[in-house]
């Protein structure tokens, strides 16, 4: 398992601040999963982040609805992490056993937020 992004994907994350992710293996075949990584910009008003830097975001969905509108209770096993700086990040994905060279844009994914 690699332990660090690819250098594209380090720039877009740490550099612009955009999002990335990538699929993982679903609980069940009826399910997609992704994991992705948000770089905090002080705009999330529902938690209290303003500490950390990155959110990790992990949650599944049935396969019906990756190509369909769909709200929080169409989510399932949702999971967030959130990270002070690059190193923690990098820590905590890999305690989740999660290779960061597998990180891609969310379009080439089919991340579907």
């Amino acid at each position: 398992m690699q332990t660090n992004f690819e250098l594209p994907i380090q720039t877009t994350l740490f550099r612009t601040g955009k999002p990335v992710a990538q699929e993982l293996t679903a609980s069940c075949d009826q399910y997609r999963k992704w994991v992705a990584i948000y770089k905090n910009k002080g705009e999330d008003l529902m938690e209290p982040i303003s500490a950390w830097e990155f959110v990790i975001s992990i949650f599944e969905i049935d396969k019906e609805n990756v190509d369909e509108n769909f709200g929080p209770n169409e989510m399932y096993n949702i999971r967030r992490y959130y990270a002070k700086d690059q190193e923690e990040l990098r820590e905590k994905l890999y305690q989740l056993n999660i290779d960061l060279s597998k990180f891609t844009y969310p379009w080439r994914c089919d991340y579907p937020l």
